[in-house]
């Protein structure tokens, strides 16, 4: 099976490839800044092999950025001299990695999309923690649909990388081409954002029996979307996962409620402002994270519902201020879509000399033969009895796309 599948070089990267560069390496990448996933996961597990440390920097860093961090850019391209590490073959290096418990520690970046973002360090351990490992995954083809220098690339490759998968890379790939390797090159799992989704979906026009799950992070999930998913998706199992660059993959969910487990119970709180607590016991070591009481505070506004299940209602910095009103984007979005006359939307705060904002929304029709105004009219008609004055969009654009970050989560801060 092979390791990697790149369309753009039209090339497949076997393990067994991996292993002779691996093998023939003489240094690795103290820092991995790249975006090409082979040349990013064969410094990480060289690292790793050799009981290094090492950094993973967004590939979309520019100069000014990596040195806001306090890095220096000259520093970036330094190597660290390899300890030979021989592998014999494929399952001699699975084994190593699945058995590999050295300190190595990883630093990754928060994303930044609401600020500059903070250094992370995880310990590679801990990073395994969380992937599984059986026969039944043996077989399985992953669609590698996140940024291979963002946390959630590290934990998709980590889990497909130790059951010896082969990963298709369709990050940042035209939907269509998406459409086209998933067929394909007979994909079984999915691990993306929601707004890939909201993407990929509506243009396949035919069942895809060969994907068996489906995981989304990164955004809170529209459960509007689960029956398109199913329909397109007959045989996938829907995951929802609740994870971020400073506490990794902590918990999931088939449904819209997360449920705490037992062994976090007496680790998670909530803010007398409904904002997730996490205790800094669950997450990575950073002198930038603001710890209070032993707690590290989400920014996550969720809604508890007894002791030990939550939903996500939303980031508290993507909540608009609307004349002393606080508006919930997500929820005037799920309004929106409800109408049955945009395939995706976007909602998102102006700023407004007197009442502070006014709340924009840019959509995707669903209908391109239908009048830009009639779409606006009928989704105003349709939020009219549903939302309160203050929450409705004050302006609409009609759009091709909706903007998204680094991290493939959509741009709210405009």
């Amino acid at each position: 099976m092979s390791l990697f599948w790149m369309q753009s070089s039209k090339v497949y990267f076997t393990y067994e490839q991996f292993i002779e560069d691996l093998n023939s390496s003489k240094s690795f990448h103290r820092y991995i800044y790249n975006s090409n996933p082979y040349e990013v996961f064969l410094n990480f597990i060289g690292n790793i092999l050799n009981d290094y440390n090492f950094e993973i920097l967004d590939h979309d860093f520019s100069k000014n950025e990596i040195e806001n961090l306090g890095l220096s850019y000259g520093d970036i391209g330094k190597t660290v001299n390899v300890n030979k590490v021989y592998i014999e073959n494929k399952y001699d290096l699975l084994k190593r990695i699945a058995c590999e418990r050295n300190g190595s520690q990883i630093i990754m970046y928060t994303s930044g999309t609401t600020g500059k973002p903070k250094k992370v360090t995880h310990m590679f351990r801990n990073l395994m923690s969380s992937c599984k490992i059986d026969e039944k995954f043996t077989n399985d083809i992953w669609a590698f649909a996140y940024n291979p220098t963002h946390f959630a690339g590290v934990q998709v490759f980590l889990q497909a990388f130790i059951n010896g998968n082969t990963m298709v890379y369709v990050f940042d790939k035209d939907s269509r081409d998406v459409i086209d390797l998933i067929n394909n090159e007979n994909i079984t799992r999915i691990s993306a954002t929601p707004t890939f989704y909201k993407k990929v979906i509506p243009i396949i026009t035919e069942e895809v029996k060969m994907v068996k799950s489906l995981t989304s992070g990164g955004e809170k999930f529209d459960y509007h979307l689960i029956p398109h998913i199913k329909k397109v998706f007959p045989n996938a199992k829907i995951v929802n996962v609740y994870a971020s660059t400073e506490a990794g993959s902590l918990f999931s969910t088939i449904d819209e409620f997360f449920v705490i487990p037992e062994r976090f119970k007496d680790r998670i709180r909530i803010s007398n402002t409904s904002e997730l607590m996490i205790h800094e016991s669950l997450i990575g070591f950073s002198d930038e994270i603001e710890i209070v009481d032993g707690y590290y505070n989400t920014k996550d506004i969720v809604e508890f519902h007894g002791e030990s299940k939550f939903k996500f209602i939303s980031r508290n910095s993507d909540f608009i201020n609307v004349g002393g009103y606080r508006v919930n984007p997500l929820e005037i979005e799920e309004f929106i879509l409800q109408s049955g006359y945009v395939r995706e939307a976007l909602v998102y705060g102006r700023k407004n000399s007197v009442i502070g904002n006014i709340v924009v929304a840019d959509v995707i029709k669903k209908n391109f033969d239908m009048n830009d105004s009639d779409v606006i009219n009928a989704i105003k008609l349709y939020l009219k009895d549903k939302v309160q004055d203050w929450k409705e969009p004050k302006m609409y654009k009609i759009v091709d796309n909706i903007e998204t970050t680094r991290t493939g989560k959509k741009v709210r801060n405009k």
